[in-house]
C-alpha cells in the first residue's frame, strides 16, 4: 500500500540539528516523500546531516522542484515556503537571534499546499515558532507529530506545540524514525 503522504516538513530551533541527524540516520532508503527541514536558529551543512543517512540532503533552492527521498535544507538567513507547483520560495529573514516566525509560514505553505497529504514534525527548540502553523496544518488535516520535550534538548518549542492541543503523535527521539518509516509504509 502506497502511503497518501506528500511531505514531511520538520521546524526546529536549538537542538533540532542533532535530533534530525539521528533521525536521518535511520529512515529507509526508500524513504518515497522529500523532507524540507527549517531550523530558525542556524541550519546545519546537508552534508553533516545526513552523514549517516542513506537519502541525499541538499540546501534548499529558490525554484527547485521538490523530489521524493530527498532532504532539503532551508539556507541560514532564509525561510522557505512550498509554493503550489511543488517548488520552494526562499524569504530573506531578519538577522538571528530574531522574534521573527520563520516555522509558522512554512508550516501555512505545506498546508496549503498539501492539506492532509502533509505530516510535520517539531523538534527541540527555543520559543514557540511552529505552534501556530501546526494548528493551520491541523486544521487542513494534516498530520503534527512533536518530539518529546523529555528527549529534547531545548523542550519549549515541543512544549508550545504540544499546547496546542492538535499533536496526534509525541515520540521519543529514537522512536521518531521507526514511526516515520511505519507511516510512509516503508
Amino acid at each position: 500500500m502506497q502511503s497518501t503522504f506528500k511531505i514531511v516538513a520538520i521546524g526546529a530551533s536549538t537542538g533540532g540539528n542533532v535530533a534530525l541527524r539521528h533521525i536521518l540516520s535511520h529512515l529507509s532508503a526508500n524513504f518515497p516523500v522529500p523532507i524540507v527541514y527549517l531550523n530558525r536558529h542556524n541550519s546545519a551543512e546537508p552534508g553533516w546531516l545526513a552523514q549517516d543517512s542513506s537519502l541525499p540532503a541538499q540546501w534548499a533552492k529558490a525554484g527547485e522542484t521538490l523530489a521524493t527521498g530527498t532532504i532539503y535544507v532551508c539556507p541560514h538567513g532564509f525561510s522557505c515556503r512550498i509554493q503550489a507547483d511543488d517548488t520552494i520560495h526562499l524569504i530573506k529573514t531578519q538577522p538571528s537571534p530574531s522574534t521573527e516566525a520563520r516555522i509558522d509560514p512554512f508550516f501555512q505553505s505545506v498546508a496549503e499546499r498539501y492539506g492532509r497529504q502533509a505530516s510535520a514534525l517539531v523538534l527541540s527548540g527555543e520559543g514557540g515558532d511552529g505552534a501556530a502553523g501546526v494548528r493551520i496544518l491541523r486544521a487542513k488535516h494534516g498530520t503534527v507529530l512533536v518530539q518529546d520535550p523529555r528527549s529534547a534538548l531545548h523542550p519549549e518549542m515541543p512544549s508550545a506545540v504540544l499546547a496546542t492541543g492538535v499533536v496526534e503523535h509525541v515520540l521519543l527521539t529514537g522512536a521518531i524514525a521507526p514511526f516515520l518509516n511505519r507511516l510512509f509504509q516503508m
